[in-house]
């Protein structure tokens, strides 16, 4: 918690320090990730692309540094990317205006949240932007760590009005898929046994399935590991809804409701965009959708919550739609990346949820917009 006391545009200095080294901490991420041979933590230190040198602390500044070297190393004088010092600021201008647009109405620990989403967001985008794919390490511990998250800020998704942040109320739900035990505290811990026993069947199996089943392209195995990962959603859903059925105290928890919508909001991102993937890989014989972007809508539902996923994946549509038509005039070319759409799109709808849905209830749905009020 920044304290109140602080005059405003020291805040904003700090923040901006931040976002600019996290926006180094990023360019790391984006070279890294994708080479499998490296590891984002090893080494420890930054290095020249180029000449594979150590780079000084005093070479490391973000965006300054890249000014001052004339955009080259200092050992080999080889380029240094705008990428870099774009990055950087790009990061830095994303925590003002997450701090700017969350910290007061929502608070601060949702504006940090929406930091961090947001450098992740900018780290895929770029990622999928040039080598066409979104590393796990964004994705899947992005979902690991969403109902998470969601149980430690529970403004995350419980702000007040908001129609997109607003979970459902999931009780009535919970307390069907809750096991007929009978009642008492024994038969409620039966039940969550039995969700957490179904939980960790499916992570084994599906770290199983990729282990031995692993094939190229989309071989038997690969669609064996994909509907083992959907199965392990799908039962951690089940498994914090049965939870919420099987403890009355529980359900009343805002944690134990936000975590749940994170959980719900995880698979319904992740399950949509695979269905969209299934139907139209066999209405134009050919993938229509990586499984990279699936994941991806996943992390994004689990932080945005249910709700908010279709509103995502509209903008996403309609923005990937525009974009690929004028590329396709200009280079000739079908394919465009999915996923800075969606990054785009997600991120439009964490700081301005209210706004979109109020416009896209207007607007394609005028009777339901009194639903908002």
């Amino acid at each position: 918690m920044i304290p109140a006391a602080l005059p405003a545009w020291l805040v904003a200095a700090f923040v901006l320090a931040l976002g600019l080294c996290v926006g180094s901490f990023l360019n790391v991420a984006i070279w890294r990730l994708p080479r499998r041979c490296l590891r984002l933590w090893r080494p420890l230190y930054s290095s020249c692309p180029s000449c594979r040198a150590a780079i000084a602390w005093y070479d490391n500044i973000p965006v300054l540094s890249w000014l001052l070297l004339g955009a080259r190393c200092r050992r080999c004088e080889g380029r240094i990317a705008l990428r870099y010092p774009a990055v950087e600021l790009l990061t830095a201008a994303l925590f003002l205006h997450a701090a700017g647009t969350c910290a007061g109405p929502r608070g601060w620990p949702v504006a940090a949240v929406g930091m961090v989403f947001g450098a992740a967001l900018l780290a895929a985008t770029w990622i999928d932007g040039e080598w066409r794919i979104i590393p796990d390490e964004i994705t899947l511990r992005g979902m690991v760590l969403a109902p998470v998250v969601s149980w430690l800020v529970p403004g995350l998704h419980l702000v007040s009005g908001s129609a997109l942040h607003e979970p459902p109320d999931l009780r009535p739900l919970a307390a069907r898929l809750a096991l007929p035990w009978p009642a008492g505290d024994g038969g409620a811990a039966r039940s969550v046994l039995i969700a957490a026993l179904a939980v960790a069947g499916g992570t084994a199996a599906l770290f199983l399935a990729r282990s031995w089943f692993r094939g190229p392209g989309r071989e038997p195995g690969w669609a064996l590991a994909d509907g083992l990962y959907h199965a392990l959603g799908a039962a951690a859903a089940l498994g914090g809804l049965a939870a919420l059925g099987a403890f009355p105290g529980l359900a009343a928890d805002p944690r134990a409701r936000s975590a749940a919508a994170s959980l719900v909001g995880i698979c319904f991102g992740s399950g949509l965009l695979w269905a969209i993937g299934v139907l139209g890989t066999a209405a134009f014989r050919k993938e229509a959708m990586g499984f990279g972007d699936v994941k991806f809508l996943g992390l994004i539902g689990g932080v945005l919550g249910w709700k908010a996923v279709g509103a995502v994946l509209f903008l996403a549509c309609v923005g990937g739609a525009v974009v690929g038509v004028l590329i396709k005039l200009v280079r000739r070319t079908s394919y465009i990346p999915f996923g800075p759409f969606l990054a785009a799109s997600a991120a439009a709808v964490y700081f301005h949820g209210e706004a979109i849905a109020r416009w896209f209830l207007d607007v394609y749905l005028p009777w339901s917009a009194a639903l908002l009020d």
